[in-house]
């Protein structure tokens, strides 16, 4: 059965399927993985081949291992499906050219603190609150682009992430740091999404950000810094792996261990600029649309 394997058409099915249900958790991963590959190779899904698929794959070849072997797994969860669901002969299949992409032992990047400060300073308005959630609470950018305010608890100090949020697809709380908790407070609301806009927005944005602030983008950087200060500051590796939804043994394995007391003091102490304290006036008596503010008397 010819199939054509371009966004509109397949997606409907796959996302109905017993495909999507059984990666619920991942549903949004795998149809972007998908996606990507639909834009490259418009054509019958029976008629990709090792070609196609070596020339798709060296589009992520600088992608981390993690990534790479992701976009692996979706494409050959699909490649089954189609099988099973008729759209490609039985014996078709050419996944296994693609061979997975090791990890390396070497220990996770993290940005020092000048450069986290500086991607502060150049990201946009919008994109402030985000940019801080991942860097001083480390929650994933995923994560992140699904809370809503009210998961925010200044009051008690915490960030709830609903097991429907999480990658791990469980419940968990990450810390509001007083540093993030400073970066967040002037756009803090009572509801609504902290980021309100799409995907591809955010990822542009972010990217923007560390143009402008002369950083090189780290791959989960923001997160990856977050887990590496965090252990250095409490020294207590269980509460940093629930709070950031991972494992010790992970931590272990590959965060970085040669942070000193010191940079992990400076990171958590990244704050906003002060603002003068005129606008600090303005704004606490800023008075509403219907009240008229009234001349001070003259002194008798």
């Amino acid at each position: 059965t010819a199939y054509e394997i371009t966004y509109g058409d397949w997606s409907s099915d796959v996302c109905s399927s017993d495909l999507v249900l059984k990666r619920r958790n991942h549903s949004e991963d795998l149809k972007r993985h998908l996606d990507r590959l639909a834009k490259m190779h418009r054509c019958n899904v029976c008629d990709i081949d090792e070609d196609a698929l070596r020339m798709f794959f060296a589009t992520l070849s600088s992608k981390a291992p993690k990534t790479f072997n992701n976009h692996r797994g979706s494409v050959s969860q699909f490649f089954t499906w189609c099988k099973r669901q008729g759209y490609a002969e039985k014996t078709w299949g050419c996944i296994s050219c693609i061979e997975t992409k090791r990890k390396d032992d070497a220990s996770i990047e993290a940005y020092t603190p000048d450069a986290v400060t500086a991607a502060l300073r150049a990201a946009r308005r919008s994109l402030v609150p985000c940019l801080a959630i991942q860097a001083f609470a480390g929650l994933r950018s995923d994560e992140v682009r699904k809370l809503d305010w009210r998961d925010i608890k200044f009051e008690n100090g915490e960030i709830e992430v609903a097991a429907f949020k999480a990658k791990t697809a469980s419940d968990r709380t990450a810390p509001i740091t007083a540093n993030l908790a400073a970066w967040l407070e002037d756009a803090r609301q009572s509801s609504g999404p902290v980021w309100p806009h799409s995907r591809a927005y955010y990822n542009e944005l972010l990217a923007d950000a560390f143009d402008k602030a002369g950083v090189t983008q780290l791959e989960n950087g923001l997160r990856h810094s977050f887990i590496s200060y965090r252990v250095k500051a409490i020294n207590n590796k269980p509460q940093v792996a629930l709070e950031s939804g991972n494992s010790v043994q992970m931590i272990d394995h590959h965060y970085r261990k040669s942070i000193s007391a010191k940079d992990a003091e400076a990171y958590f102490a990244i704050m906003p600029d002060a603002k003068p304290a005129k606008e600090k006036r303005q704004r606490k008596a800023k008075q509403p649309a219907n009240v008229v503010q009234l001349p001070k008397a003259k002194a008798a």
